[in-house]
């Protein structure tokens, strides 16, 4: 949904600029291929890995399109609905793997034009075809693809790094007005639950269609009820070492999200808690609009920040919230994992400096959102107001 997660982070300039190389994502697709081979899977369900692309900033993995098929790299992102492909019409864009529609078989042309907007102001568009769509055995036919010949960066400059993304979001989301990747396998009796999951811890990332991979998750699942646009759930709020520095609200699940995004005043209070930590600005020693919110804390950070759900608490690891980087400027600071937005859809929105440290089931049939512990990290313990 929002896009500073879309790419790394990284000072140049008076800006946070872009910075993941097209080189990069094609090896990181190599590598998905072979670990794809590898997998456990059985005939409807299946498990596919996904790479950790800028220091979490993008997890991503092999989808195929058309026949015969093309192979891309995709983001997957609950924070939208439609699947978008770079088209070989993009000619600025640098990514060697491009749609080619006109060379699929199954390929058909709609005669229809798609457009989106994310939060920062990048924007992405191009004309609607349906194709055959397929995750591993999991097979989608006549599902809608945009091929992408237009993609513009929050500055209104041709964006250059853009590969695919595939919304994992509701129908009522979608742009194109067209199924859901999810929707269609659903209609097509193709996966034997409406469910899809995600680990997205270092080194054995995974996003799990059909259900959950009990092999990645310990204990029961927190399941809190969600709306039908954003994955949209209760939240009972944040707390700082055991300390609740918030109410109950809401917050939307946002797997293409790196950070965490929530009130101004809330994030400030927050940082107020923790020793050493500082608006961004300060370290950075340079003032800029898109710096505002952001905070820098020491990077020994070990302190416990968590968010409860369905009445439990679930730590983040202290590694997930400095993803965001070092300081460059000060090899002492990094940029914590939490951000104050007070212009987001909910009062809070929750990205991979939470999911990293969770696993996370998105049900269409229940309508919820379920946390689990992580097999072998994440800590979940009763609430407690």
């Amino acid at each position: 949904m929002s896009k500073l997660h879309r790419s790394c982070l990284n000072f140049e300039g008076n800006t946070l600029k872009h910075c993941l190389g097209a080189k990069k994502a094609d090896e990181r697709r190599r590598d998905l291929a072979e670990k794809e081979s590898l997998l456990k899977r059985d005939p409807a369900t299946w498990g596919l890995p996904l790479g950790d692309i800028g220091d979490g900033t993008w997890w991503a993995g092999n989808v195929t399109v058309g026949t015969p098929a093309q192979t891309f790299l995709v983001d997957f992102d609950t924070g939208s609905s439609d699947f978008w492909v770079v088209s070989t019409d993009c000619g600025y864009c640098q990514t060697s793997a491009k749609y080619h529609p006109e060379n699929s078989s199954t390929a058909v042309d709609l005669s229809k034009n798609f457009s989106i907007s994310y939060m920062d102001g990048t924007q992405s568009s191009g004309p609607v075809w349906l194709d055959t769509v397929a995750i591993g055995d999991l097979v989608a036919e006549n599902q809608a693809v945009a091929a992408i010949d237009q993609a513009y960066g929050g500055g209104g400059d041709p964006a250059d790094n853009v590969w695919a993304l595939m919304g994992m979001g509701w129908p009522s989301l979608s742009k194109s007005g067209n199924s859901t990747f999810m929707n269609t396998l659903m209609t097509g009796g193709d996966i034997p639950t409406a469910q899809f999951s995600f680990s997205l811890n270092d080194g054995s990332a995974e996003m799990f269609v059909g259900g959950a991979n009990t092999d990645k998750y310990e204990g029961e699942f927190s399941w809190v009820n969600t709306a039908q646009d954003f994955w949209r759930v209760p939240t009972n709020g944040l707390s700082f070492n055991g300390r609740q520095l918030s109410q109950e609200s809401e917050a939307i699940i946002d797997t293409g999200a790196t950070a965490i995004y929530g009130p101004k005043e809330t994030v400030a209070t927050l940082y107020n808690q923790i020793p050493g930590a500082k608006n961004l600005s300060e370290v950075y020693r340079s003032v800029y609009s898109d710096l505002r919110g952001y905070y820098a804390v020491p990077c020994d950070f070990s302190e416990t920040v968590s968010f409860g759900f369905g009445g439990r608490v679930f730590d983040i690891e202290p590694k997930d919230f400095l993803e965001l980087g070092q300081v460059p400027t000060n090899p002492f600071y990094c940029i914590g994992g939490i951000l104050g937005n007070d212009d987001m859809p909910s009062p809070w929105l929750i990205g991979g400096t939470f999911l990293q440290s969770v696993y996370t089931t998105f049900d269409i049939t229940n309508v919820r959102v379920g946390f689990a512990k992580l097999a072998s990290a994440s800590t979940a313990q009763g609430w407690a107001a």
